[in-house]
C-alpha cells in the first residue's frame, strides 16, 4: 500500500552505524612504569678494580675486614691474606637519574676454588658492605642482597678464596659475576661483568 511499509535505508549507513555500536575492546593489562622504554643500569663507581680487561681484577686470599678501598691487587705475602675489596655500585634509568630503594643482588658464577680431595671455597664472593667477618672459604655461596641508599648506590664486599696452583690447577682463573636490579615501576634487569683472581704468590 502506499504510505505503508519501511522505508529503504542505505547500505553504507547500515555498515557505518554496525561499526560505530561495536567498537573493538581492548584489555588493559598492568605494565610497569618505564618497564620497557628505561630499563633499570647499573654503572660500577669504585675505581681501580679493573685491569687486564676484566671489570674486577683481584688477587687472591682476600678475606680480612676492610672499611676502605684497598688495592685490588694487595698482597701480604707473610701472612697470606688480603684485605677484602669495597665495591660501589650506582643504579640509576637509563636517563641517569639515580634509583633509591632498589633491591640489588649480586652474585658470582660460583666457581670454586677446587682443594683436594673435597671442593674448596667460592673463588669469588659478595656481602653486604656491613659483614665485618666470616670472609674465609665456606662451602656455600656467597650472594650479597643489598639496597641501594637515598643516592642509588648499593655498597658491598668483594672477598676471594685462597688457592695456588696445587690447588687450582692452572691459574689465574676467569669468570663472569652479575647484578640483578629490582624496583617498583621498573622491570627486573640483569647485568653481567667479568672477573679474574690471580694467584697472590708468584711462588706458589
Amino acid at each position: 500500500m502506499p504510505g505503508v511499509g519501511r522505508a529503504r535505508i542505505d547500505r553504507r549507513r547500515v555498515v557505518t552505524g554496525a561499526l560505530w555500536m561495536a567498537p573493538a575492546v581492548v584489555a588493559a593489562t598492568a605494565v610497569p612504569a618505564h618497564a620497557s622504554s628505561c630499563p633499570l643500569t647499573a654503572t660500577i663507581m669504585t675505581g681501580g678494580l679493573s685491569g687486564n680487561g676484566f671489570d674486577l681484577y683481584l688477587r687472591d686470599s682476600k678475606n680480612t675486614n676492610s672499611n676502605t678501598n684497598t688495592d685490588p691487587l694487595a698482597n701480604l705475602v707473610s701472612s697470606i691474606t688480603n684485605p677484602v675489596v669495597n665495591l660501589s655500585v650506582l643504579v640509576t634509568t637509563c636517563d641517569g637519574t639515580p634509583v633509591p630503594g632498589a633491591t640489588v643482588v649480586i652474585a658470582s658464577d660460583h666457581q670454586r676454588d677446587h682443594e683436594p680431595p673435597s671442593t674448596g671455597g667460592e673463588l669469588l664472593g659478595f656481602t653486604p658492605s656491613t659483614q665485618t667477618t666470616a670472609f674465609g672459604e665456606a662451602p656455600g655461596n656467597r650472594i650479597a642482597t643489598v639496597t641501594t641508599d637515598s643516592l642509588g648506590v648499593a655498597r658491598v664486599k668483594v672477598c676471594t678464596a685462597t688457592y695456588s696452583r696445587v690447588d687450582i690447577g692452572f691459574i689465574p682463573m676467569s669468570g663472569t659475576w652479575t647484578i640483578t636490579m629490582s624496583a617498583p615501576g621498573f622491570a627486573t634487569a640483569t647485568q653481567t661483568f667479568t672477573y679474574q683472581v690471580i694467584d697472590g704468590l708468584p711462588t706458589a
